[in-house]
């Protein structure tokens, strides 16, 4: 359709109904240091999103990002996610900087 959502730096995430013509903050809160990088988005209710720095957190909303909810927390020091895909809504990947000289993969 015609719904837009983007994320970035301060816990910022914005959504646009209209193809960008005007935007709503939707910020997730308790969150404001994280600097969120990667967003996927089903529609224009249900969205994911992933933040870049420690702690590594995923967040998920159902209500247009009324509220936000915590779905996985990495703590380790270099736990630093730099992308999550989806391929359908049950079937993704996330993906970290290496931990321990390994890459941190994850999938549903």
């Amino acid at each position: 359709g015609e719904t837009i959502w983007a994320c970035g730096a301060n816990s910022t995430v914005i959504r646009s109904h209209d193809l960008g013509q005007s935007w709503t903050d939707v910020s997730p809160s308790g969150f404001d240091k994280l600097e969120f990088r990667s967003i996927h988005a089903w529609n224009g209710n249900q969205a994911i999103i992933a933040s870049a720095g420690t702690p590594a957190v995923v967040l998920r909303t159902d209500d247009g990002g009324q509220t936000w909810k915590e779905v996985l927390r990495r703590n380790e020091e270099k736990a630093f996610f730099d992308a999550l895909k989806f391929f359908d809504s049950n079937r993704g990947i996330l993906f970290s900087d290496p931990v321990n000289d390994k890459w941190f993969i994850l999938t549903t």
